[in-house]
């Protein structure tokens, strides 16, 4: 009698097990494998021209407008503006962001390549000399979230 209530509650607990497996799978499988990316642009200075922001996958492509990953355009706004990013796959990214004021399209540099209109990179990185890297810049994307950018001019 011991034996066949060993045998049935092993039997029990082996089921339990794969229905809680099977569970689980499904639960993960049903979890979004992109994200939405929210942009909090600080700082902006005034409404003149337009932002530019890029979202970069790697550090080979980092900083150069013809590779960007998704980018976005959108009229300036003084203050703080918003920028939505959608579809995001899993992973590890850069931010890069100017502002365009003068709306040639490009970011305007002095004598020494220094940029002249506004700037911002993700994590908020400041360099003195030469461009930030993409290593220092990049954040990880694994679900929906929202990072804030500094304007510096």
């Amino acid at each position: 009698m011991k034996k066949n209530f060993f045998i049935v509650g092993t039997v029990l607990f082996h089921i339990l097990l794969l229905i809680l497996f099977f569970r689980a799978r499904a639960e993960a499988q049903s979890v979004s494998e992109t994200a939405t990316l929210v942009v909090e642009i600080r700082e902006v200075e005034h409404n003149r021209g337009n932002i530019h922001v890029g979202l970069y996958n790697n550090g080979d492509d980092f900083l150069n407008v013809e590779n960007v990953y998704q980018g976005v355009i959108e009229s300036a706004e003084s203050g703080n503006m918003y920028i939505v990013l959608g579809d995001i796959p899993v992973g590890r990214y850069a931010i890069a962001i100017f502002h365009d004021e003068n709306s040639n399209g490009t970011l305007d540099r002095n004598m020494f390549r220094l940029p002249t209109e506004g700037i911002g990179i993700s994590n908020n990185i400041r360099t003195r000399f030469g461009p930030p890297s993409y290593r220092d810049a990049a954040f990880r994307i694994e679900n929906n979230r929202t990072i804030r950018i500094n304007m510096n001019y």
